[in-house]
């Protein structure tokens, strides 16, 4: 049995020890990620695995396409132009794997147009900082995979605009705001610029330097927001974002023999954390702001080995084995993806042990499941935390559920932040009644936890964890809500549980207050629903899912359309609420107790109730 307590933990400093000023410049181009050991390890893993293969081929006919593809404008739209940056970025790495891969002269051809096209351009943007970092990072691994097949006057060309348009603006402190970012902003530009002064750091060693040390410095700093526990604060999608970039810094430093004091130790737990985040369905648990997303990058296979943990990358295996890998032509860092992950043996990898995992930090949270290679096994995921983080929503409380290989309670995914919907929302004012709220799916009226008084979450409130287990025949973990809540009258804990790997369970315990208070229970689902007494019948793929309420035994559940409490017009297309509302009464406490039982169980299960002090 593994029980888990969690308190405060002192983070633990990250130090990275200042590069060797005279080591760089001995290594020849190519001396990011394409150096000749990771060409002959990507080389024999293609030619065994069948999986590397298949990727292989996917970047090679991208590339193919690309050889037809007009020249990238520059144009910048609205502030920016960060889908023209990272459309530079998937151009130059699959043509540039494309000729190293094969000597092509047309891949080669092809690449340089790119990289010279981008160097034309008047400014990188540090208007809008991660444009110019991403935009960098482009011309940096252009640079350097093409070197030996540049002209002299094409080197100066590119080495001067990688100096002018991404190292000097970084230094000017009209754009120095990112140098105070913790988030995945900062990540991304800090190992970006790394990359541009390794490129050139034989011509412009004293900046390359100077640029190199600050961007593991602040990088550092921002990895301590993965403390103690590993999770990070801005959820799955943005873990990849800015893990992948630190990532590629550090494994581009390492093999330029780099030597760290420590390895990052919060950093390195993330793994397990993201591992853990992807639900039977192959799907992430994806609070906070997630659109659609790849489980397929630079991060988790450098972590595996790092770590010596091969079951990292389980749900990797699982993508190649069942053959998802199609929209994969469309991640512009699958080739340095290839490059990182060659050399470890995916024939090996096992699933992770434990069926549930569960962290503190900033946004605490636990998820759980009732088997790793059952694809129609139990999946439980249970948000805390708080909505002030980036890219944060009102979802403390919030769980989704997967059984049958059908996600049933869903955490609506977030629309692109350019969509016309959002062109009169002010989608960043996240004041307790700020626009940001209006939207249904980042308040709590669009999540899976408790409303008090059809009200709002506190935009200052947290919602901690209080204790999590992982038994036979019982993984659960129970959060304290009370401080979610605009009214602090009432203590309330929720507690969510797997039983005996057929059910799951979710229970409110809401104590007593000298204010009566009206409380919704609510679940968003996809699914078609019939209602009769107390318990709901959900369908969709053919599979049924069975919502009965144990406590109290007098609600009435309700099905709502998931509408907009503000003046956005945002679609939540098939999405609605499944739920009820009871009225507890002043100097009263309250129990709701719902349990959420698949089709596939034949037996109703012997369910004996249990207060969440005997959990």
């Amino acid at each position: 049995m593994v029980i888990g307590i969690l308190f405060g933990v002192t983070l633990q400093q990250v130090r990275c020890q200042p590069t060797d000023k005279n080591s760089i410049e001995r290594y020849a181009h190519p001396r990011i990620f394409f150096q000749k050991e990771a060409m002959a390890e990507l080389k024999g893993q293609i030619s065994k695995n069948a999986h590397w293969e298949d990727l292989d081929k996917l970047v090679m006919g991208e590339a193919e396409k690309l050889l037809s593809s007009p020249k990238l404008t520059g144009k910048i739209q609205g502030k920016n132009r960060i889908n023209q940056s990272r459309e530079a970025i998937r151009r130059v790495l699959f043509l540039g794997y494309a000729y190293h891969m094969t000597r092509q002269p047309a891949y080669q051809k092809k690449a340089k147009e790119e990289l010279l096209n981008i160097c034309s351009f008047e400014d990188w943007n540090p208007e809008v900082f991660l444009d110019l970092a991403e935009i960098t990072m482009a011309a940096a691994v252009g640079y350097d995979w093409l070197y030996p097949q540049l002209s002299k006057e094409e080197r100066g060309l590119v080495s001067r605009s990688i100096l002018k348009k991404g190292l000097e603006p970084s230094y000017d402190q009209r754009y120095s705001d990112f140098q105070q970012l913790n988030n995945n902003w900062g990540q991304v530009i800090n190992a970006a610029l790394c990359l541009g002064a390794v490129s050139v750091y034989e011509s412009y060693p004293d900046i390359a330097q100077k640029t190199i040390d600050r961007s593991l410095r602040l990088t550092d700093r921002a990895l301590e927001e993965y403390c103690p526990d590993g999770i990070y604060p801005e959820g799955f999608m943005y873990w990849i974002y800015g893990s992948s970039y630190s990532s590629m810094m550090f494994y581009t430093l390492e093999n330029l023999q780099y030597k760290k004091a420590q390895l990052p130790e919060c950093f390195l737990k993330s793994g397990a954390f993201y591992t853990h985040m992807i639900g039977q369905t192959g799907e992430p648990f994806n609070w906070s702001d997630v659109f659609s997303v790849t489980s397929f990058n630079p991060a988790i296979f450098w972590m595996a080995k790092e770590l010596g943990d091969l079951s990292l990358l389980w749900n990797e295996k699982q993508l190649l084995e069942n053959q998802q890998t199609d929209d994969l032509k469309e991640y512009r860092l699958l080739p340095v993806t290839l490059l990182m992950g060659a050399s470890l043996p995916l024939e090996k990898v096992t699933y992770p042990d434990g069926l549930c995992w569960a962290g503190n930090g900033t946004n605490a949270m636990a998820v759980m499941r009732s088997s790793w290679e059952d694809p129609s096994a139990l999946f439980l995921g249970f948000k805390l935390g708080n909505p002030r983080e980036h890219h944060g929503h009102m979802d403390m409380g919030s769980f989704i559920l997967e059984a049958d290989g059908v996600r049933w309670a869903i955490d609506m995914p977030m629309q692109n932040y350019h969509a016309a919907v959002f062109k009169h929302v002010k989608l960043w004012d996240d004041k307790q009644h700020g626009d940001r709220w209006s939207l249904t799916r980042t308040s709590n009226h669009g999540h899976n936890t408790l409303t008090l008084d059809d009200s709002l979450m506190d935009v200052g409130g947290k919602a901690e964890l209080i204790r999590w287990g992982d038994r036979e025949g019982f993984q659960f973990a129970i959060g304290d809500l009370s401080d979610t809540f605009l009214r602090k009258d009432r203590k309330i804990n929720r507690g969510v549980g797997i039983k005996e790997k057929e059910y799951v369970i979710i229970r409110d315990e809401i104590a007593a207050s000298d204010k009566g208070v009206n409380v919704c229970w609510k679940m968003v689902t996809k699914a078609r629903i019939k209602v009769k007494d107390n318990e709901a019948i959900l369908e969709k793929a053919g599979k049924t899912l069975r919502l009965k309420i144990s406590s109290p035994k007098n609600a009435k559940i309700h099905i709502r359309p998931v509408n907009n409490h503000g003046q956005s017009k945002v679609s939540h297309k098939g999405a609605k609420l499944v739920g009820f509302d009871i009225d507890v009464k002043e100097e009263e406490s309250a129990v709701i107790e719902v349990l959420l039982i698949p089709g596939s169980v034949s037996v109703p299960p012997e369910f004996r109730s249990l207060p969440l002090s005997e959990w």
